[in-house]
Formats: structure tokens, C-alpha cells, sequence
């Protein structure tokens, strides 16, 4: 799922990857007005209500994310990981002290909610409780790394909540990270392992 108001960037890219793949973009907010990062969480919480506790669902920023890997490895991944949502992080690089000076750590990592990966239900209620604290309209990832820091453990049990620090599913990219890939074939290795979503 990816919240997208209109179609632009990567975006028509990364739904035919996923319709190659077997599967299908749910494509939340098209013609909306964008209003800040919360839309996405607002969005995100109204199509959850409509599925099955125990879909697995990825998010996925639909304007500046690729899809490289397989539907069947992203389950196994996390699966693997025996969490009901696992998060994305940055690992920000030379930029770290901007990043300090807005978001709280969580577990020692930066996370970016562009990707994340959980079963519904959990999903769902993570969202709910999280707006029921103190919000940042324009930044859910503000939003999410101060709930995750303060609050999260008042209603959630935190080892249900993984970060994806090895990058085996996603792997956010920009200028301002540590991280280095390089292309094998059709897909990304970086830092040894093949991540299923590039975001950048």
C-alpha cells in the first residue's frame, strides 16, 4: 500500500514491478488534497480497518521507492524476523547531528516510516494509539520516533516491534546515509544482503 494523491516519479515504475510480481499497489488518497505526513498514518488506518487481522502488509512510499525483490522472500524475511511490524531505519551518516536535533533515537537507529512491513491488525492498532498521544501534523516520522521513545510501551509489548537494521527488506538511500550498494544482476546488494525495496 502507498498513500499518493496523484501519479508521479517512481510511482507508475514501482506499480508495474509489483503487478509483475503477482500482486497489486493499493493506491490510498488519489485525488486528496496532501496535507502533511499524517495523511498517510490517517490512510493507512482506514484501509486496515477493512482487512483481515493477519494480512501482511507492506507500506511503501510510492513516489521515491522500487521494488526489486519477490513476494515470497519478503514473507520469509519476515517471518524470519518473528515480529508483527518491522520499520525501516536510516543509517545516517555525516548529517546525524540534524537528525539528533529533531528525532529521538529508537533502539540507537533512526527509523524512516517511508517502509514498513507488519500484520494488520497490529498495524492498526500501533496507528490508532500513536494519535491518541501528542502529533506532529507535517512529520509522522517525528510522530512515530517520539511515540516509539515515550509511549508505545503503555500499550504494546516492544519486542512484537523490529527494525529492519540489516537492510533484508528495505533499504532507504540518499545522500546523507553510510550506506553503499552496488547492482548484481537486477538487484542491490548493500551491506551483504539483498534488501526487496530501495527507497531514495
Amino acid at each position: 500500500a502507498t498513500v499518493a494523491t496523484h501519479e508521479e516519479r517512481y510511482l507508475p515504475v514501482l506499480e508495474k514491478q509489483i503487478k509483475d510480481k503477482g500482486t497489486e499497489l493499493i493506491k490510498l488518497g488519489l485525488g486528496k488534497k496532501y496535507y502533511g505526513h499524517i495523511m498517510k498514518d490517517k490512510e493507512m488506518i482506514e484501509y486496515l480497518k477493512d482487512l483481515n487481522e493477519d494480512q501482511i502488509v507492506v507500506f511503501v512510499d510510492g513516489f521515491d521507492t522500487l521494488y526489486l525483490g519477490t513476494n515470497e522472500e519478503i514473507i520469509e524475511k519476515f517471518k524470519r524476523m518473528d515480529k508483527k511490524l518491522v520499520i525501516s531505519i536510516e543509517n545516517v551518516g555525516y548529517l546525524r547531528f540534524i537528525h539528533s536535533a529533531i528525532f529521538n533515537k529508537v533502539r540507537g537507529k533512526f527509523i524512516n516510516t517511508g517502509l514498513y512491513i507488519g500484520y494488520a491488525g497490529f498495524m492498526k492498532n500501533f496507528l490508532i494509539k500513536m494519535y491518541e498521544y501528542e502529533h506532529v501534523e507535517k512529520s509522522n516520522q517525528k510522530t512515530w520516533s517520539d511515540f516509539l521513545f515515550k509511549n508505545a510501551w503503555r500499550h504494546f509489548d516492544l519486542s512484537d516491534i523490529g527494525l529492519d537494521v540489516d537492510n533484508e527488506i528495505f533499504l532507504n538511500y540518499s545522500f546523507t546515509v553510510k550506506d553503499r550498494y552496488k547492482f548484481v544482476g537486477d538487484r542491490i546488494i548493500a551491506n551483504g544482503v539483498k534488501p526487496a525495496f530501495i527507497q531514495g
